[in-house]
């Protein structure tokens, strides 16, 4: 272990503490990750400083985890700091605190759906790896179990944060909270759902595991409450159609299909695709396809009628089109069904650039081939 200086919250008698800054997978470059060894003793101590400054409610922020081990490298801190040469049953200095985790993992600890297997090959876990740290959690939570006379690894959380979460659950009977709802009920997110049409949500990777309780599905949760459909942005996209199945009214990925890896992911570059990104989903017809037939029995009619009679205001940009599933080539029917929208709602105006992968080409056989030349604009930025 190497000392690391982190910062939390204190408000009252209230802690706030994100285990990714002592814990945390950013603090480690990619040659040092390694979840075998990965420690979260450095977040137990930032507890311990906590409950020594006289705090009785700890709400600890799990995730960016460097770790997989369950929290025993957090509840060693505890007992070097309460119960020295003593065990568990020594430590009586958290009798009266209350413990919520943040998280929206729903995870158990083990098993294919578990903290290993999900989570560790992204913290530098090998094949070999991920089957050993499963093991090591199967056995730590059955002599949990034995100890205690209760298993909370199957518990939604446990999961979470390499197994951080079960040690809270487990050993410190703490309340698991999602973190999407503690933020967004803070900032008072469904009053400002009111007077939206349209929410635009993103994060670094978007796929399957977007579902798995990450900030863009709690925010799509909250607006379909709210009739309000949700658009999702990413450096990269994986299964698509099941993001869209999940209710997703687009899912777009911010980075044209030739742009490396090295140069997407420098910030001036992130930056400037995010602004196009949203500059072409507020400007094309992509809005006005959202309430297509399948999402139509979804939204207000009212909305989509108000849409519609602005519609003709906008511009479609023909850059980032769908693609197809796993492929990088575009899906000329569902593009063809959006321009048709859009020319059926008013508008004329189009606009492409060649510099986007297969949107040229696409423009010619959705738009070019199928209507007269003198029906609408179109521009190259030629």
């Amino acid at each position: 272990m190497r000392p690391v200086e982190a910062q939390y919250l204190i408000k009252d008698d209230m802690a706030v503490i994100e285990m990714a800054k002592a814990s945390g997978l950013t603090l480690l470059s990619p040659e040092e990750r390694n979840p075998m060894i990965a420690s979260s003793y450095g977040t137990g101590q930032l507890l311990v400083d906590a409950v020594q400054r006289g705090c009785r409610q700890i709400i600890v922020g799990l995730g960016g985890s460097a770790t997989s081990d369950c929290g025993t490298g957090m509840l060693r801190a505890i007992i070097d700091a309460f119960a020295e040469g003593g065990s568990w049953d020594d430590v009586h200095a958290l009798d009266d605190v209350r413990f919520t985790i943040a998280t929206d993992v729903t995870n158990p600890l083990c098993g294919e759906g578990g903290a290993a297997h999900v989570f560790a090959p992204q913290k530098g876990a090998t094949p070999e790896m991920v089957l050993a740290l499963d093991v090591r959690a199967k056995r730590f939570a059955e002599f949990s179990a034995r100890h205690f006379g209760f298993d909370r690894q199957h518990v939604p959380g446990a999961g979470a944060a390499g197994g951080l979460g079960y040690a809270f659950i487990q050993y410190m009977d703490a309340q698991c909270r999602s973190g999407i709802d503690l933020l967004l009920d803070a900032v008072r997110f469904d009053e400002q759902l009111a007077d939206a049409s349209l929410i635009i949500t993103g994060e670094g990777s978007a796929d399957g595991q977007t579902l798995m309780g990450k900030l863009p599905f709690g925010i799509l949760r909250r607006a379909q409450d709210h009739h309000v459909p949700v658009m999702l942005i990413a450096g990269r996209i994986k299964d698509r159609q099941q993001l869209l199945d999940a209710g997703f009214s687009g899912v777009e990925c911010i980075n044209p299909p030739s742009l490396p890896i090295e140069e997407a992911m420098k910030p001036e570059t992130a930056k400037r695709n995010i602004r196009q990104a949203v500059s072409s989903i507020g400007m094309s017809a992509k809005i006005a396809f959202i309430f297509n037939e399948k999402q139509k029995s979804k939204y207000d009619v009212n909305m989509e009628q108000q849409l519609i009679e602005n519609c003709m205001k906008l511009g479609f940009g023909m850059m980032r089109l769908p693609r197809m599933e796993g492929t990088k080539d575009i899906d000329l029917e569902q593009t063809k069904r959006m321009v048709d929208t859009f020319i059926e709602a008013g508008g004329k105006y189009f606009d492409t650039a060649f510099i986007y992968e297969g949107s040229e080409a696409a423009t010619k056989a959705s738009l070019c081939d199928r209507y007269p030349r003198e029906s609408y604009y179109l521009a190259d930025k030629l």
